[in-house]
């Protein structure tokens, strides 16, 4: 129902975590934003706690409609170097947001963490980059049928903190279908 308010399963970022997530279920149809939360929208005390997380074997499911343009499975902003690998993702808006920038310095660049193997399927956006430099994306298969998608990948500067442009990031190996 349009009266639920369940923000989803936000990962603790006080302090520097070596979080790994894995072999995992979620399935929702929240109208507030998140599944997993492992990083912030804005640029916080928190930015960086998270800097290599594993996310792995998890399956996200949304069962909610597409009008709820804030959805994320999975939120990573303010983060680097996050390994998110061998999910199942279902549905959401966004499957993946990556974001960083920040007014008075520049992007966060990655340089190890990877978006890899994992299956994308009915999401309007599957991956939303803003203001995150060094993406990389390898080895997926993006899959739409429901025909309310707008993008499998977009990417695009951060206007909210720092409006620099996403630069450095990596497509390949990756089947996309429609």
């Amino acid at each position: 129902s349009s009266d639920i308010a369940w923000w989803g399963y936000s990962v603790d970022r006080a302090t520097s975590t070596a979080l790994t997530f894995r072999n995992n279920a979620i399935t929702s149809n929240n109208n507030l934003h998140y599944m997993l939360r492992v990083g912030d929208e804005e640029p916080l005390s928190t930015d960086n706690n998270l800097d290599g997380a594993i996310i792995s074997g998890n399956k996200f499911t949304w069962n909610g409609d597409h009008s709820i343009a804030d959805e994320e499975s999975i939120l990573s902003g303010y983060n680097i170097n996050q390994i998110i690998k061998h999910n199942y993702i279902n549905s959401s808006y966004y499957a993946l947001s990556l974001k960083s920038g920040n007014p008075s310095a520049s992007n966060m660049t990655n340089s190890t963490g990877a978006f890899m193997y994992n299956i994308v399927k009915n999401t309007n956006v599957a991956i939303r980059i803003r203001g995150f430099n060094g993406a990389k994306i390898y080895n997926n298969t993006f899959y739409d049928d429901s025909l309310v998608g707008s993008a499998f990948i977009y990417i695009s500067k951060n206007t909210d903190n720092g409006n620099l442009p996403s630069t450095g990031t990596i497509i390949k190996n990756n089947i996309f279908y429609t």
